[in-house]
């Protein structure tokens, strides 16, 4: 049984990594029941400015009705063409999915609203992934802009802080190009965590963000 999971694993890696050199792909590592009719809008603009883009949606596999739903949601929305560009993939560890988003494999990834991440917030700014959120649009969990405002830095506050759906939009097509704000490439460095002599120093100052954004 892990020999199959392992198998499906290398399977579902090595789609994202043609995904990504195919295309302009965004992850979204959100349960599915974030998805919500109100983010189909900033879904469809994103997918329609640029015939190249592409968003990838992670799921475990299970929520099977979820997927469905949203399928049938999307295409009577958008139409199929449109709706094609949003692909799902399950079957991804979560060790392995950070590894990726620390590798450069995603330009970007999109928060979602009106319900956003939170865990997941703080892991996508570890990787060192453009992460595009909306604040105002979030009626629950605005941890990514906690984040992003702790965080700081040439790929902070901002360039991926939306004050509107359309700031939302452009910013999230702007990231998939590695342009920021300012017209400038941004120059987020996801790599980092990864590298041996940095896990300890970068382990301790995100523990003490947490305690920061907890007492906040």
């Amino acid at each position: 049984m892990e020999e199959d999971a392992y198998e499906w694993e290398d399977v579902a890696v090595g789609s994202l990594n043609w995904i990504a050199t195919h295309h302009n792909a965004y992850i979204i590592p959100q349960s599915l029941p974030k998805f919500h009719p109100r983010f189909d809008d900033a879904l469809e603009r994103i997918l329609v400015a640029d015939s190249n883009n592409v968003v990838v949606v992670t799921s475990d596999g299970a929520m099977t009705i979820h997927m469905s739903v949203l399928r049938r949601r999307w295409v009577d929305k958008m139409g199929l063409s449109v709706a094609s560009r949003i692909v799902f993939v399950d079957a991804v560890s979560r060790p392995t999915l950070l590894k990726l988003m620390a590798s450069g494999v995603f330009k970007a990834a999109l928060d979602t609203f009106p319900v956003g991440g939170g865990i997941t917030s703080i892991e996508m700014a570890m990787c060192g992934i453009s992460l595009v959120t909306w604040p105002g649009a979030q009626s629950v969990i605005k941890t990514s802009k906690a984040v992003l405002e702790e965080v700081g830095g040439e790929c902070g506050q901002a360039c991926c802080v939306a004050g509107s759906l359309d700031e939302y939009v452009e910013m999230a097509v702007k990231a998939a190009n590695n342009i920021n704000g300012d017209g400038e490439p941004c120059k987020a460095d996801g790599g980092k965590l990864f590298e041996e002599g940095a896990r300890a120093a970068v382990v301790s100052e995100w523990r003490q963000m947490i305690t920061r954004l907890a007492a906040a």
